[in-house]
């Protein structure tokens, strides 16, 4: 089952976790939606930097184009 299909205990384990109650699914998302929002919203204070909202997940790529060039804390 190594090389060729996915093993017998995966699908399983895959089975178990879509049958049952999805509460705690709703309650990740919400945490990650609020995780994001945050990391976003504090990326998006600082100068020079331009993190956009992330579309459908919770990692940030924010844009530090503002920054090259520029002198911080004493040092280029």
């Amino acid at each position: 089952h190594a090389t060729s299909n996915v093993s017998n205990v995966a699908q399983v384990a895959a089975l178990a976790a879509v049958s049952g109650p999805l509460d705690a699914v709703a309650e990740m998302r919400t945490a990650f939606d609020r995780r994001r929002n945050l990391i976003v919203r504090m990326l998006n204070e600082i100068d020079g930097v331009l993190c956009p909202e992330p579309e459908g997940a919770f990692y940030a790529y924010p844009s530090v184009k503002g920054l090259l060039g520029k002198e911080i804390r004493g040092k280029r």
